[in-house]
């Protein structure tokens, strides 16, 4: 299937915000 530009960055910006709050609960619960 084709998949848009916009679609891959919306995917890889939702993928960076899990990872960015996952961290943040790390750091404050470490």
């Amino acid at each position: 299937g084709i998949v848009s530009i916009g679609d891959v960055v919306k995917t890889r910006m939702e993928e960076l915000e899990r990872e960015h709050q996952h961290l943040q609960a790390y750091i404050t619960q470490g």
